[in-house]
């Protein structure tokens, strides 16, 4: 969807979006699919093999130069939701295209980056760096206990059982 959003945002001809953040997203649909995943034809509604423009429209991977917002990805080695190469071929693709761009690999973890933080000690990072005013204070660790609080209530009320 953050991708889907930046693409709208340059499309329109607006600058709202100021900085991005994503945790092992899908950048590339056709990656996804060829990883197995079963839920492609009912998420865009044709197979790629029928209908590969569906499917270029909604992966960021095609459309690099599209993405103006500085954009942080981060994303598990250990995701096995979504292949940490789909980050790193957007990543290469926004440098190609001379875009903002970085991407933080965390050996180990997983797709929602569950022990670290959900990602969000980077991401504030990022947004005070691009985002962030004199005398705000965005941190992490000015905030550790409300976003550890947040991450707990989201994994009790949403966790699979």
């Amino acid at each position: 969807m953050t991708y889907l959003a930046l693409k709208q945002e340059t499309l329109a001809g607006t600058h709202d979006i100021k900085a991005a953040a994503t945790v092992g997203s899908v950048a590339d649909l056709f990656m996804l699919c060829e990883e197995g995943h079963t839920y492609c034809l009912s998420m865009v509604g044709a197979r790629p093999e029928d209908d590969p423009a569906l499917y270029e429209a909604r992966s960021a991977t095609y459309w690099p130069e599209i993405i103006n917002a500085p954009l942080l990805l981060q994303h598990g080695e250990a995701d096995y939701s979504v292949s940490v190469e789909q980050s790193r071929k957007l990543t290469e693709a926004l440098k190609e295209a001379e875009k903002t761009v970085e991407l933080i690999t965390y050996p180990g973890e997983d797709h929602g980056l569950s022990e670290h933080y959900g990602g969000f000690p980077e991401a504030l990072a990022w947004f005070q760096q691009y985002l962030g005013k004199p005398g705000e204070d965005h941190l992490f660790e000015t905030h550790r206990d409300a976003i550890w609080e947040m991450i707990m209530w989201f994994k009790t009320s949403y966790q699979s059982e």
